[in-house]
């Protein structure tokens, strides 16, 4: 009976996206290179694949992470020192000899108390503690509080720079959704079914009427995966080592000859033990008790 050329059974989700890639890359490229009229395959679902290698590329040029414009980080800077001017300033003023002042510095520490360390938050969170303490602020008697200290610009200046920073955020957000391409794991999904379709087409023609160029196409993609088995195994660490089943040579003399084991040195005999009931064995008849 003779032997089925099949394609290897591959297990593509333990690839890194590089390595995904660059296998899918040069797979089409292979396929592309017999063609459909070989291979019989739709030309729209191998059209498809050289698709999604284009998106995946795309996704992996992408850094996932957008930084911050330099405009917004210069905006939560500056809100960072308008908000913590604002709290310095009522906290210093609690004792003050002067009794207004103080009586103001004293309400507002209440309602500024929750907001203490507001600027430590992640910058989403701060835009949203601002906004509490803002509308704090603004509540009934708060504002000839805020007056006598001469805080009234500062206040102003922190509701600016805060509905700044806002604005800011959903325009990054806006342009990033715009950027967005689907996710590599769906991709690369999509990817994996294609691939079993032309497989398993091609191997299918091939065991119902056997053509030298579907098997030469088999073995080039068999032997593809196991060119990027090699370079995941590198990366991975999984190389085998052939240390232990190494046997070491045989020692050799300065003629080259081989030197022979030496011989194991004799073990010394054991002393015996004498028996204490005996007195010691020959010196009975001279050290022994007289009668």
């Amino acid at each position: 009976m003779e032997k089925l050329l099949k394609f290897y059974v591959q297990s593509f989700h333990k690839y890194n996206l590089a390595e995904y890639l660059n296998f899918s890359l040069r797979f089409h490229k292979f396929t592309v290179a017999v063609g459909a009229a070989v291979l019989h395959y739709k030309e729209a679902d191998v059209a498809r694949y050289s698709q999604l290698c284009d998106l995946l590329q795309d996704n992996m040029a992408r850094t996932s992470a957008v930084a911050e414009t330099a405009e917004m980080q210069q905006v939560e800077e500056q809100r960072d020192m308008v908000g913590r001017y604002i709290l310095d300033v009522v906290r210093s003023n609690q004792r003050i000899s002067m009794p207004d002042v103080a009586t103001s510095a004293q309400a507002l520490y209440l309602v500024l108390k929750p907001y203490e360390g507001f600027y430590a938050l992640p910058n989403m969170q701060e835009t949203v503690a601002v906004n509490g303490m803002l509308v704090d602020l603004k509540k009934d008697g708060n504002a000839a509080h805020i007056q006598t200290l001469g805080l009234t610009s500062y206040v102003a200046e922190l509701e600016r720079l805060n509905l700044l920073y806002a604005q800011l955020t959903d325009e990054r957000l806006a342009t990033r959704s715009g950027n967005k391409t689907a996710a590599s794991k769906d991709i690369r999904a999509e990817m994996d079914e294609l691939y079993d379709y032309i497989t398993n087409v091609a191997f299918a023609h091939n065991v119902v009427a056997p053509d030298a160029s579907i098997a030469s196409y088999i073995t080039r993609v068999n032997d593809l995966i196991d060119e990027t088995n090699a370079a995941y195994n590198q990366r991975t660490g999984q190389t085998k080592s052939t240390t232990e089943s190494v046997p070491l040579p045989p020692a050799t003399d300065d003629s080259g000859g081989t030197t022979p084991d030496p011989e194991p040195t004799p073990e010394p005999e054991p002393t015996p033990t004498p028996d204490p009931g005996t007195g010691g064995g020959d010196d009975d008849d001279e050290g022994g008790l007289e009668g």
